[in-house]
């Protein structure tokens, strides 16, 4: 009797199992280390970004301690996603702005609707911020980061990238150097804007941004385009304290 009883248990624990699998790989997303050790900051960690022609400056200062939420994927999606969430401040020099903006990866809804054999893991990326009353806020689209481990080897999965104005992998270096800085494991992060993006989300006009994300530190260096012009940040100080997954409270 107890055997028959124990296997029953075993068959129903099983049954469950298989029904709340049902929905596959993307019933749930849940960011890896990696995700965390590129993007996760503790609360008073700094960068500061020189222009390499006019030599003023931008810098972001993380204000609150990164704690874990849950959310559904961005862009009308209803994919339950896992991640992180923290509060910074953006100044620049260059166009005299201060202001306070929320740093929250998530998923874009567009890729879930694509068969491009991507690991789910990878689709972690930074909603870029509105615009905010008019002003222009280029510095902070130097966050758009793309949770992928190597650069995209694959012309559908890039041009779906740029069709829909989301940030992908395009090279990684064991190691970069920025001035007379060495980094390692840093991964060059394109995003290019087009018109339907500007329309519907009031983004800052640019033509491309390029980020170099390096692991522990954050970004290293970036570069803004427009028709017109280019603006080259790189980063000259920063004290940062880089946090794991489990470091992280609810």
């Amino acid at each position: 009797m107890k055997t028959k009883l124990l296997i029953s248990l075993l068959v129903a624990a099983m049954v469950g199992m298989f029904i709340s699998c049902d929905q596959g790989i993307f019933a749930k997303f849940k960011p890896n280390e990696e995700l965390f050790e590129y993007t996760c900051y503790d609360k008073g960690s700094y960068w500061v970004y020189e222009d390499s022609a006019t030599h003023k400056t931008d810098s972001l200062v993380v204000i609150t301690k990164p704690i874990k939420t849950v959310t559904t994927a961005d862009y009308g999606s209803d994919v339950t996603t896992k991640t992180f969430r923290f509060h910074y401040v953006y100044a620049s020099e260059i166009v005299n702005i201060k202001d306070t903006f929320i740093f929250e990866p998530t998923v874009h809804g567009y890729l879930l609707r694509t068969d491009l054999g991507w690991n789910p893991e990878w689709y972690y990326t930074y909603p870029f911020p509105y615009n905010n009353n008019g002003k222009n806020f280029r510095g902070t689209y130097m966050l758009g980061y793309m949770n992928m481990p190597t650069p995209i080897d694959d012309s559908e999965g890039k041009n779906y990238c740029i069709t829909n104005a989301m940030p992908w992998c395009d090279k990684y270096y064991q190691s970069y150097v920025v001035e007379t800085n060495k980094y390692y494991d840093v991964k060059r992060i394109v995003t290019i804007s087009n018109a339907r993006d500007e329309l519907y989300t009031g983004r800052s006009h640019f033509d491309s941004i390029v980020s170099y994300w390096a692991r522990n530190i954050g970004v290293v260096r970036w570069e803004c385009y427009d028709s017109t012009s280019s603006v080259i940040m790189n980063l000259v100080r920063y004290d940062v304290k880089n946090l794991k997954k489990k470091d992280l409270k609810k």
